[in-house]
Parts: C-alpha cells; sequence; structure tokens
C-alpha cells in the first residue's frame, strides 16, 4: 500500500466514526492554526511521524489527535478526554480489523488539555503501520 492511499484510509475511517465531524492530515505546527473556536469537532488530525523502513518493509509512523472545545462556562475537560480516548480505542478497534491495514504497535493515550490553540482539550495515539517494500524486480532501474 502506498503512503497516500494509507492516508486516505485512516481519515475515512476517523470520518466514518459518528462523533467525529472533520479529519484532517496536517504537521504539528499546523494543528496549532486549525484549532479553532467555531471549527466542528470531533476534530482528527493526523501527523506524520518518522518512517523507518528495512530491506523488506516500511514502517509508516503517525500521531493521530482527537480534540474538542472545552467550555468557557464549566470545565468539561475530563468528559473530552474520555469521549476521545473512546473515539481513539473505537478507531483502533476497526482499523485492526481491516486487513490492508497493518497496525505493528500497542498504541499508549497521552490526554491533554490546552495543548491546541489553549482552548481544546482530547486525546492522543502513535501509530505505527507496516507495509511491505517494493521488491527488487519492481525497482525502476535498467
Amino acid at each position: 500500500m502506498k503512503y497516500k492511499k494509507l492516508v486516505e484510509e485512516i481519515l475515512k475511517q476517523c470520518l466514518d466514526h459518528r462523533m467525529v465531524t472533520e479529519a484532517i492530515y496536517t504537521t504539528e505546527a499546523k494543528v496549532n492554526e486549525l484549532a479553532k473556536v467555531g471549527r466542528k469537532y470531533f476534530l482528527c488530525a493526523l501527523i506524520p511521524s518518522s518512517s523507518p523502513s528495512t530491506a523488506n518493509t516500511v514502517n509508516y509512523g503517525f500521531t493521530l489527535v482527537c480534540m474538542d472545545v472545552i467550555s468557557k462556562t464549566e470545565d468539561n475537560t475530563l468528559q473530552i478526554q474520555s469521549d476521545c480516548i473512546g473515539i481513539l480505542t473505537d478507531l483502533i478497534s476497526e482499523i485492526k480489523f481491516k486487513e490492508e491495514l497493518d497496525l505493528i504497535n500497542d498504541p499508549i493515550f497521552n490526554v491533554f488539555q490546552e495543548n491546541y490553540g489553549d482552548f481544546c482539550a482530547g486525546a492522543a495515539i502513535d501509530l505505527q503501520f507496516e507495509v511491505p517494500s517494493t521488491g527488487a524486480c519492481d525497482l525502476p532501474f535498467n
């Protein structure tokens, strides 16, 4: 599976979840720009990370962030974090059932408060996918 198809498939899984209203592929720096009051939430952001490779495989790494806006009238941070962990758990379960997506790590949840735009809370996980690399016969060389 090519990198672009992998990203598209993960984003599709996010958007298929009934609670997620938007899923984007972006960088860590741009998440701060995207997290704004008035944006539709729950927002999932797929952020690329290091992708080591071997002779036979490429491991594509991502951080998947799920977030919502903290209420101005009451502190609902813990509820948002709980909801985001639930959404990410659902997504991991769905991804594991997809035969073409080979998740090779056990994701660890990290909750946050006021990380993005100072008014968002949520949870994040690191994902590693293993994809077979191109065989020597398929390389575009003479």
